[in-house]
């Protein structure tokens, strides 16, 4: 149930950065959370077990980078930044 929680606060959150013009951002934490999350939980859980939950805990933790993300994005940065910016 938590990640569904969690995959629910995402795509809120992506809407709100779609809205909101932050392509910049939403791309900069996308390829930040898959070189940074995705492919180092992804290769630890593929050494630890060889099945199809490795790749679900990977896409678990980048879930989660992703909302973090875009929470701390939306909270402090969006308001003090102009629209699309994400540095």
């Amino acid at each position: 149930m938590t990640a569904v929680r969690v995959r629910a606060g995402v795509f809120v959150c992506d809407g709100l950065l779609y809205a909101s013009h932050a392509f910049v951002c939403v791309r900069n934490m996308m390829l930040v959370g898959f070189f940074l999350v995705f492919c180092p939980v992804l290769g630890l859980s593929l050494s630890l077990a060889h099945s199809l939950w490795a790749i679900w805990l990977a896409k678990a933790a980048l879930n989660a980078w992703r909302l973090v993300a875009s929470a701390v994005y939306l909270h402090w940065e969006g308001r003090a930044r102009p629209v699309g910016s994400c540095a």
